[in-house]
């Protein structure tokens, strides 16, 4: 028999952005969280960082700053303005 507590849905999994320039190390990360409560998409540079942002609204991302997540902060107005 259901009882209402059977039949709740599994909450949706958390969806997050990954923006590295270290494809295997993305693989790795992107594995590592779609085995989880993640589901993990990456984009290739900024351009694409932010298309994922619109279209596939990423509540989390893992970003390396040296090769684009400062810029792509800075683009949201989210950077703290020293560059760093």
């Amino acid at each position: 028999m259901l009882t209402a507590a059977s039949r709740r849905q599994a909450p949706a999994p958390t969806r997050v952005l990954v923006l590295l320039d270290m494809p295997v190390l993305t693989e790795v990360i992107k594995l590592t969280l779609n085995h989880g409560v993640y589901v993990a998409r990456d984009a290739a540079n900024v351009p694409a960082a932010l298309s994922l942002l619109k279209e596939w609204g990423p509540q989390m991302a893992v970003l390396d700053m040296d090769s684009g997540g400062d810029d792509l902060l800075a683009r949201l107005g989210m950077g703290n303005g020293d560059g760093q």
